[in-house]
């Protein structure tokens, strides 16, 4: 498998850009509002815990972090963050995430801001007629 051009935290960046655009310009509902929406934040903190407990078993282990050089590999590092979850830097940026919908707070039609049937720049593949709207 061929390693990906752009890094993980990178894609989340991106994904955290496009979700506060969907907020700021296409907010349905909001389901999670104020004051309870700064939880979020303090999910975004508590993130960073799994990535820097792999990284401190790393450092302790005496191997690398970098994925894209296996032969620096030296150990398998099993304890730690990695019984309760298989990768925690990608648990890390999936929780920052979280936080990131928690603290945005709202649902979004997101079918609006993307190209595709029903969203009023490509035709209907049902009807096969073009909406008008």
């Amino acid at each position: 498998m061929r390693p990906s051009l752009i890094p993980p935290p990178v894609w989340m960046l991106i994904v955290g850009i496009a979700m506060w655009e969907l907020n700021r310009h296409w907010p349905l509902v909001t389901v999670i509002p104020a004051p309870w929406n700064r939880l979020g934040w303090c999910v975004m903190v508590v993130a960073f815990i799994a990535p820097f407990a792999a990284i401190s078993q790393f450092g302790h282990a005496g191997t690398t972090v970098n994925p894209h050089q296996p032969r620096e590999t030296s150990a398998l590092v099993t304890g730690g963050a990695y019984t309760w979850t298989r990768n925690p830097m990608y648990l890390g940026l999936t929780l920052v995430l979280l936080g990131w919908a928690t603290r945005l707070g709202t649902l979004t039609e997101s079918r609006r801001a993307l190209p595709g049937p029903g969203n009023g720049t490509q035709p209907r593949l049902a009807t096969g007629t073009y909406n008008r709207r």
